[in-house]
């Protein structure tokens, strides 16, 4: 089984906010490198630049994924109206963190 890594290369997170007729709103990013494989199953020349959602903590700080490599994990993905695989809010799995 192949699973699709995701590099965290810092902790940095991008915080967008606003407010709108439902009221305020707040999203954080942060950036990640993912390894995609071309229609033969290689590994691209180039791993892609990817925004990983997180979360916020009860005192609106955004919640970072530590250095390291991760996977998406399964409870990502679910299964759509007519039966289809669709990836919903990404959460990530740490299988090498950096120490």
């Amino acid at each position: 089984m192949m699973t699709l890594s995701v590099n965290i290369e810092s902790t940095k997170v991008a915080v967008k906010a606003g407010k709108n007729e439902r009221g305020e709103w707040k999203i954080g990013e942060q950036l990640g490198y993912c390894q995609f494989v071309d229609t033969d199953g290689q590994p691209k020349k180039y791993p892609q630049e990817v925004k990983v959602p997180v979360d916020f903590d009860p005192s609106g700080n955004p919640v970072f994924y530590p250095v390291g490599q991760y996977v998406i994990d399964p409870q990502s993905f679910y299964v759509g109206q007519y039966g289809t695989v669709l990836l919903g809010r990404v959460k990530l799995l740490a299988i090498k963190p950096v120490k």
